[in-house]
């Protein structure tokens, strides 16, 4: 009886190795050697071969499960292995008729290796466009923040050119020659002040605005009175007290475009003269040129009233004229902010103010805003 036990698992193991890809030897306790794979290099490809390859195993464990008192009789024996096959046949059975009704039966190998394919990238194309998304973002806050660098970077120079004039006309306001108006010491001193300045010079009016000091060199005697928009800042500055930076004009007798810095002289506490240092606007335009901007960025200088002091590119033809309504609202702010420009083109532009209540603006289209971006993750768009 034993021996049929043997005989009989010999067989079982012998034909699920078969199925699974090994050459069968038989062990040593059925008398062979163990089993050695083929190396066919395949696992099962068929459902049928899988449960013939599980209903061999499943007989072979049922034998060897088999106690000694068992081996006495056949009947045990395939008492056992019924009970362990029965539960098999009901899973069996409930995968075949699951994968029968299911839409993917009838699919070719082909079919499915493609969606498995597509499982696996999709969860990649996520990541890719995560990806995407995020150094988009981080281009366009590195592009406004180079604009907004840029726009400080004017704005600390024309600061720093506005302060060194104020520090000047300080030193000159506290002349005893000019409380003593003894013009003609007060103006030997302001040109020794002012001899290594080339683009603003000096000059002193009375409260009516009659010039009685100009150290330009270019006008003629007697000389005339402000231009009004100078004689208002000049009222301003008496009225506050403090210290007040022009809107640009054009000058009728220099015929070029200027503005001025106003210091109220007081005298026994009351107001005595306007002190002013009249400034070339050419230097602004100079200090534009220095930054080296890209060729795609513009920049510019407004004054108080909104009007362009200086503006790369096209400089000449903006030169006086009203900013688009966008950079005239951001004058007393300081930030990134978007609006059209002149030529009616969408920017983005950030803004830093200028002592005296002028900004400096830098700005970019947008379209070139977004072309920029665009180049910073096409890399990752084309791995994608």
């Amino acid at each position: 009886m034993i021996s049929t036990v043997r005989e009989q698992a010999r067989d079982y193991a012998t034909g699920a190795a078969t199925i699974v890809g090994l050459d069968w030897h038989r062990p040593a306790f059925l008398g062979g050697t163990r089993p050695r794979p083929k190396n066919r290099g395949y696992w099962m490809t068929t459902w049928p071969e899988l449960k013939r390859a599980l209903s061999q195993v499943i007989r072979l464990v049922a034998h060897f499960r088999i106690t000694a008192s068992q081996r006495s009789s056949l009947w045990p024996s395939a008492r056992v292995r019924s009970a362990l096959r029965r539960p098999f046949n009901k899973l069996i059975a409930a995968l075949d008729r699951g994968f029968a009704a299911s839409p993917f039966a009838h699919w070719t190998i082909g079919t499915r290796l493609t969606a498995i394919v597509l499982a696996l990238l999709a969860p990649l194309g996520l990541v890719i466009a995560a990806m995407v998304w995020y150094l988009a973002a981080a281009a366009g806050e590195a592009q406004r923040a180079s604009l907004l660098y840029a726009a400080h970077s004017i704005a600390a120079a024309a600061d720093a050119r506005i302060d060194k004039y104020i520090a000047l006309a300080r030193g000159l306001a506290g002349s005893p020659a000019l409380l003593d108006d003894n013009l003609d010491a007060f103006e030997a001193e302001a040109r020794l002040d002012f001899v290594s300045v080339a683009d603003a010079w000096v000059l002193v009016a009375d409260l009516e605005g009659q010039q009685l000091v100009n150290l330009t060199g270019r006008l003629e005697q007697p000389l005339p009175k402000r231009n009004p928009v100078a004689f208002a800042a000049q009222q301003r500055a008496m009225a506050e007290g403090d210290i007040v930076v022009s809107a640009m004009f054009v000058d009728p007798d220099l015929v070029e475009w200027m503005a001025t810095i106003e210091l109220p002289i007081r005298k026994e506490g009351l107001p005595f003269r306007a002190l002013a240092v009249a400034m070339d606007l050419k230097g602004f335009l100079r200090l534009l040129n220095v930054q080296k901007m890209p060729d795609k960025w513009l920049g510019g200088i407004v004054d108080t009233q909104g009007n362009m002091v200086a503006r790369i590119p096209d400089h000449d033809q903006h030169i006086g004229q009203p900013a688009s309504e966008g950079w005239r609202r951001v004058v007393n702010h300081e930030g990134v902010f978007e609006f059209p420009s002149l030529e009616g083109d969408p920017v983005v532009a950030a803004a830093a103010p200028i002592h005296g209540g002028w900004a400096a603006v830098i700005a970019i289209k947008q379209s070139e805003a977004y072309a920029q971006v665009w180049r910073a993750v096409r890399w990752p768009k084309q791995a994608g």
